[in-house]
């Protein structure tokens, strides 16, 4: 009976240790920085009449498993032309990013947002864990309140 027990104990500290899974972790700069740089080379070719554009987001949390860290943001995005105060394209909204980390250098692995319309809401629960689905639907009414640093980002470039 001890010899089954002991094997029992020693299985789910096996699974366990296999499946483990840190959440909220302390992101970095240069995870934040990768996320921001792959999110404005993925629009570059979309929004394509401004002269530079910027991101900026808001972590509502994080996990990591293994190797491969997953972050739940709300994006705001914008193109500026050199002359202009405001932006002259962009977007905002909810996004599940994942990345790998390799010699201190982040990869984005995976990058999915809603989809549009009617479907928007559903995808959104089905992207989000659920603790985090009230703060969404906050923030897509005021871009998560993003819009001063996206324009103090703008602000400098512009001063350069």
């Amino acid at each position: 009976m001890a010899k089954h027990f002991l094997i029992l104990l020693i299985s789910v500290f096996l699974l366990q240790s296999c499946s483990s899974s840190a959440e909220n972790l302390e992101l970095d700069q240069s995870v934040n920085e990768a996320i921001s740089n792959y999110i404005v080379d993925q629009y570059k070719d979309v929004y394509s009449n401004s002269d530079k554009a910027f991101e900026v987001h808001k972590v509502y949390g994080s996990t990591e498993t293994g190797n491969e860290i997953t972050v739940y943001i709300y994006s705001l995005y914008g193109g500026f032309n050199k002359n202009s105060r405001n932006s002259v394209n962009g977007h905002s909204l909810p996004a599940v990013v994942k990345l790998k980390e390799v010699k201190g250098v982040y990869t984005i692995t995976s990058y999915k947002e809603p989809k549009d319309g009617d479907e928007f809401n559903e995808s959104t629960k089905l992207m989000f864990p659920k603790k985090y689905h009230t703060q969404i639907w906050d923030d897509v009414k005021n871009a998560a309140n993003l819009q001063d640093d996206l324009q103090e980002k703008a602000n400098q470039w512009q001063k350069s």
